[in-house]
């Protein structure tokens, strides 16, 4: 189900008279949003903080690892548990479990992403991604799934100063497709996501992931999805067939 805030239907819906919607370009996120991969990545946390006897491991402090850059995560890390364990050898760590489970299993992706990808591409809407995950893991994850050659313009964490949720990287992503920011449409699933993507005066549409959804992120949005494909309801079929011809 799809589910839009009054602003967001008066705003970009129903131009023309047609019920489309008038973004011009659509920036994803990519972990929790695109791959499954928020869940491994808890299982890691907890896994290793096993191996290294690490008592205290919880789900409070992994929220707050979700979405932001690693040098966030190592602060936090650091107000969390101290010191006493090297954070950077711990995170190498957690990191291999999860590369060791897409490499057994592949990388889980999200249900309605392929097909939404389709229909952006027929309709000529460029697409983007913005993680805050560094360049090789970006990449490499896209690669595996096949997706490098579906975006326009891909942004990671490597590539900016400020994370999530300054919107820096939203503004980055929307430059790089030649767009102004409030005609791109953000997809996330994560509440410094939700947060950079307003700061960016993006209008933003939340897909709550099991992982990391909480009521702030939702009350911030301009719509709620419950998965990637209830946003094609955002494009009617008429209009992608209309295109194809």
């Amino acid at each position: 189900m799809l589910r839009l805030s009054q602003t967001f239907s008066q705003t970009y819906m129903g131009h023309g008279g047609d019920g489309s919607c008038c973004v011009k370009g659509v920036i994803f996120d990519m972990d929790g949003l695109m791959f499954d991969t928020e869940v491994l990545c808890t299982e890691g946390w907890f896994a290793v903080a096993e191996r290294y006897g690490l008592a205290g491991m919880n789900r409070d402090f992994i929220a707050g690892t979700k979405g932001v850059k690693r040098d966030v995560t190592e602060a936090l890390f650091k107000e969390y548990f101290g010191n006493a364990i090297d954070f950077v050898s711990f995170y190498a760590d957690r990191d291999a479990y999860v590369n060791e489970r897409i490499d057994e299993q592949g990388v889980p992706v999200k249900p309605g992403l392929i097909e939404l990808l389709t229909v952006l591409q027929q309709l000529g809407i460029p697409r983007a991604v913005a993680s805050s995950s560094g360049h090789d893991r970006v990449y490499g994850y896209l690669r595996k799934a096949g997706l490098v050659d579906r975006f326009d313009a891909i942004v990671t964490g490597s590539d900016i100063k400020n994370g999530k949720p300054n919107p820096e990287i939203f503004l980055a992503a929307a430059g790089r497709l030649g767009l102004a920011p409030f005609s791109c449409l953000v997809l996330e699933d994560a509440l410094f996501g939700v947060k950079a993507a307003m700061a960016a005066g993006m209008p933003v549409i939340l897909v709550p992931d099991e992982d990391t959804a909480n009521e702030e992120s939702a009350s911030l949005a301009t719509g709620i999805a419950d998965s990637l494909a209830d946003v094609i309801d955002l494009f009617p079929s008429s209009e992608r067939n209309e295109r194809k011809r």
